[in-house]
């Protein structure tokens, strides 16, 4: 695997390459707070030792702007599809976020969009795209999203965000995963090593059914 930093419009982002010269799926990592700007390029980096060429953005703040997002990942896309060693229209998002990653995925030429779920259970209820008016109908593309939480509500918001984009017309694969109630930063490297597996197993079992 080959690491370096680029520039992509205004914002610099860490690019993974695979080692081999074989054409390969991509995927573009973005996260917004509480996540660790670490966690980011390390999620980008196991992604690239397993054949993937990978994009990782800068955090986002909790409240971004969802336009600029947009934007950002429109032009990933484009860099990705212009890349020799990427299969042109094979790409990904993986948000460690739900609000950022519900706006990405409804970006034209995403071709699978991965949203992890964390939730301590101390914010509010239900809201999984606070940071700009979100449409079901704009998805493009199957999600697979990760519920990692505590809240005591989480039956209802997954089945709140299922339906939403089951009545749209949209493919939705759910994993749910319960964090103690007495957890109250949630992270996916609190739980069991075999929760961690599990997620990974179900990721890669979702790219190769949804990325050519």
């Amino acid at each position: 695997m080959n690491t370096k930093e680029v520039l992509l419009g205004d914002v610099r982002v860490h690019l993974a390459i695979p080692c081999d010269a074989e054409k390969h799926q991509a995927v573009i990592v973005i996260g917004e707070e509480p996540t660790a700007a670490t966690e980011l390029i390390h999620v980008a980096d196991l992604l690239s030792g397993l054949a993937r060429v990978t994009l990782a953005f800068p955090l986002l703040a909790q409240q971004f702007d969802g336009a600029q997002l947009k934007h950002s990942i429109a032009e990933a896309i484009i860099f990705l599809n212009d890349r020799p060693d990427v299969r042109h229209g094979s790409i990904a998002v993986w948000s460690l976020g739900a609000g950022c990653g519900a706006i990405a995925s409804t970006v034209p030429g995403i071709a699978a969009a991965i949203i992890l779920h964390l939730d301590a259970g101390t914010g509010p209820t239900g809201d999984w795209h606070p940071a700009a008016p979100f449409d079901p109908h704009d998805v493009q593309c199957p999600v697979l999203l990760i519920f990692a939480t505590s809240r005591l509500d989480a039956d209802d918001v997954i089945q709140g965000i299922r339906s939403d984009l089951e009545g749209a017309g949209k493919m939705v694969e759910i994993q749910h995963y319960d964090a103690p109630a007495s957890q109250t930063s949630v992270t996916m490297e609190s739980f069991p090593a075999r929760v961690i597996a599990d997620r990974w197993d179900h990721v890669q079992a979702f790219l190769r059914r949804h990325l050519s």
